[in-house]
């Protein structure tokens, strides 16, 4: 794990320091901490060229350094070419990550469209999940996600639906509406389950304030 840690580390290194403008290759370089002893770095670079993509590592850190708890995590981001005009956007990601030598590996597909229509925004999300494991004998587990969001222009009334399903979970079906109080105060109920027997309702309210 050791050679992993520092293997990513170099390679993160040197697409960021290979011979290319600062706007067409930056450094991605950030250190977070989130606990009194435990902390993080990510480490990798930005490409334009021919899409818009990134790759690094990130490196977690917490009091003595144990390499055999896994602590890199391998990345790769690009987007694809999309659509954006006055009245509809759209968007294609995708993602893969690795987990150590013998961490889960996902990839992940995530399509946006963005559609402003009269006194409304439309708004599609879907993103599709492939997780494994490196040696087991189970097969990769997929999940879908679809969110379909309508917000209304003038009120700021917002419904969502959600619809979520995988290959080891039943399907699962969320309705909310939510409705801002002035700028601070905002209301949400929301029906998990709707398309079952077991659907439960939710109410809730979210104020905050700064200063």
């Amino acid at each position: 794990m050791k050679k992993l840690l520092i293997s990513g580390v170099v390679a993160a290194l040197l697409f960021a320091l290979s011979p290319a403008t600062a706007q067409e290759r930056p450094l991605i370089w950030n250190f977070t901490r989130s606990g009194e002893s435990a902390f993080g770095a990510r480490l990798g670079a930005h490409f334009h060229a021919p899409w818009k993509s990134s790759a690094g590592v990130d490196i977690a850190m917490g009091g003595q350094r144990i390499f055999d708890r896994q602590p890199v995590t391998a990345w790769g981001a690009v987007e694809l070419p999309g659509v954006e005009t006055s009245a509809r956007k759209r968007r294609t990601e995708l993602r893969v990550t690795a987990r150590g030598e013998n961490g889960p590996r996902t990839a992940t597909a995530t399509h946006s469209v963005r559609t402003m229509l009269p006194g409304m925004d439309a708004e599609f999300d879907q993103t599709v999940t492939v997780r494994s494991l490196p040696g087991e004998d189970a097969h990769p587990t997929l999940r879908s996600t679809q969110t379909l969001k309508l917000t209304a222009s003038r009120s700021r009334t917002m419904v969502t639906a959600t619809t979520t399903a995988s290959t080891v979970e039943r399907r699962k079906t969320t309705v909310s509406i939510e409705q801002p109080v002035r700028d601070a105060l905002k209301l949400r109920a929301a029906m998990e389950d709707a398309a079952t027997r077991q659907r439960k309702g939710r109410f809730s309210a979210t104020y905050s304030f700064k200063w």
